[in-house]
């Protein structure tokens, strides 16, 4: 995990450059994922020998009761172009850093981002076939990772159509499964708000991260005596 980090900073520049020529967005925007990607790895692999399980006082008399946490197995993961390098890597270091190993779907447009991650992964050491990056449609390579017997857990990050789909192929399969699907966010204005202050904000959540982005505003809610000087 810690050379991983150290792998990735020094990459910073290449990384983000190759980011933001698939994706769109700026460079300071690509540079901040890998950052968080490097602060994230530091994080779980502190955690990693101090999250192994814990002791709960029992009822009984002189007991107490033991928990000892265990890897899932083989988790799925498949994740959006909006972010190429940030959430595959928010969803890829716990999964490893739990003892799993990972099956990854990048999007199919920032793929060259996605092989950097999985490329730092394995230039620091990590042991083949820990993580298995996947190229191809989310029909074909999507749906085998979401109905393989052999996968355990999935985590899916895109459309609400999509991750109703992936919830309905699941059936009476027993796994564990994390959609994170697209929002409707509204900013609302008070009465005494910053009016200048209030459009900024929103404008920029508009724009931001090239315009695509699960968090950007998409409804403005002012209230109606203040509307006429919004829109003006």
């Amino acid at each position: 995990m810690f050379k991983t980090a150290e792998i990735l900073e020094s990459r910073m520049d290449e990384i983000a450059r190759t980011l933001t020529l698939e994706e769109g967005k700026t460079i300071p925007e690509s540079r901040y994922e890998v950052e968080r990607i490097a602060i994230l790895l530091r994080f779980y692999g502190g955690l990693i020998l101090n999250s192994l399980g814990k002791t709960i006082p029992s009822s009984l008399k002189n007991s107490f009761t033991l928990i000892m946490r265990e890897p899932l197995g083989v988790v799925g993961v498949i994740t959006p172009w909006n972010f190429p390098f940030l959430i595959p890597g928010w969803k890829i270091i716990p999964a490893i850093a739990s003892g799993n190993t990972v099956v990854f779907k990048p999007a199919t447009n920032t793929l060259n981002t996605a092989y950097e991650l999985v490329k730092a992964f394995y230039d620091a050491g990590l042991q083949q076939g820990v993580i298995n990056m996947v190229t191809g449609s989310g029909s074909e390579v999507g749906d085998e990772i979401v109905t393989n017997k052999d996968v355990v857990a999935i985590s899916f990050t895109g459309s609400l159509d999509v991750g109703k789909q992936i919830n309905g192929r699941l059936g009476n399969r027993f796994v564990r499964v994390q959609l994170e699907l697209g929002g409707k966010n509204a900013t609302l204005l008070t009465n005494n708000g910053d009016i200048r202050l209030a459009i900024e904000h929103v404008t920029r959540s508009v724009i931001r991260n090239a315009g695509q982005v699960c968090l950007a505003t998409s409804r403005f809610l002012v209230p109606k005596e203040l509307h006429k000087k919004i829109i003006s």
